[in-house]
């Protein structure tokens, strides 16, 4: 790739991604008290992307749910969306895969009851970060599917969601 396209695709990535970083710190939080935070993190989609962190602090409470999390994270665009419009991300906690969600969904597919409070989840001492994993273009029908059909010390032992899907597809 030429240094002209480098740089371009580096400028392009800035003027659309440092944007949505303010967004998720301050609009996804809980209307009661919230005496909690959790991080969210996410894979890059381009070297663009990969400039700056893209981690978040967030604000829970005891009633925040895995939907209202997802829902607030997709209402603020912080997962960026990708040409051709089919980027397939999975959600996951301490590598244990809890929804899929899909550029072209209009809701997330969950793996566990979408009504699990977020703090029932986490685990006590670990760093408590949820973490948004991008699995390209891959078909989300499919993702869920293997997924949902997985032996979860299958996908943990592996590492990455992605390389699982790759290699049970």
């Amino acid at each position: 790739m030429s240094s002209f396209m480098k740089s371009l695709y580096f400028i392009v990535a800035i003027i659309l991604l440092v944007p949505c970083i303010g967004y998720a710190s301050k609009y996804i939080k809980s209307n009661s008290v919230a005496n909690s935070y959790i991080f969210i993190n996410r894979d890059s989609v381009c070297m663009g992307d990969d400039m700056d962190s893209h981690e978040v602090k967030l604000e829970i409470n005891d009633a925040t749910t895995v939907y209202y999390l997802t829902l607030k994270i997709r209402e603020t665009k912080y997962l960026p969306s990708i040409g051709g419009g089919k980027a397939t991300w999975v959600l996951k906690y301490n590598n244990e895969p809890l929804a899929v969600v899909a550029q072209e969904w209009t809701e997330p597919k969950y793996l566990i009851n979408k009504n699990e409070r977020v703090k029932k989840l986490l685990i006590e001492g670990g760093k408590p970060e949820i973490y948004f994993e991008y699995i390209l273009q891959e078909n989300p029908d499919i993702v869920f599917s293997k997924l949902r059909n997985a032996r979860r010390s299958d996908i943990k032992i592996n590492g990455k969601i992605l390389d699982f899907i790759k290699n049970n597809i």
